[in-house]
């Protein structure tokens, strides 16, 4: 088993001022590492967390969603579109996103897009 201890700082905006939180998460794990190699682990995970579910969550409101029937089939096309940007070195979704809104035709000449 393993422990790990998250200490985090968050600015509130009603306050304006910064707060500290601890949070412990005990993981189960098979097999014996070195807490580098645990800590690793642990970290890559969060980082396909931030890299895509963060994304789709925040340009994409995914989370929010009301679809109920066959939602799996409006993931795959939001799931598209963020691997779309990535292919095209999109930095920010959410702008090229609205900049492709304004001009649809833009898109088409994307790598990864065919016509």
């Amino acid at each position: 088993m393993v422990l790990v201890t998250r200490i985090r700082d968050s600015f509130d905006t009603r306050s304006k001022t910064w707060k500290t939180s601890t949070e412990e998460a005990f993981f189960v794990t098979t097999f014996t590492s070195s807490a580098a190699q645990y800590g690793k682990i642990i970290q890559n995970h969060w980082g396909i967390e931030n890299k895509r579910h963060h994304v789709l969550d925040k340009t994409f409101h995914e989370d929010a969603s009301r679809i109920r029937v066959n939602p799996f089939c409006v993931a795959k096309i939001r799931t598209f579109a963020l691997d779309i940007c990535r292919v095209n070195d999109i930095k920010n979704v959410a702008i090229a996103l609205y900049e492709n809104s304004l001009k649809p035709l833009e898109i088409l000449n994307w790598k990864g897009i065919s016509t």
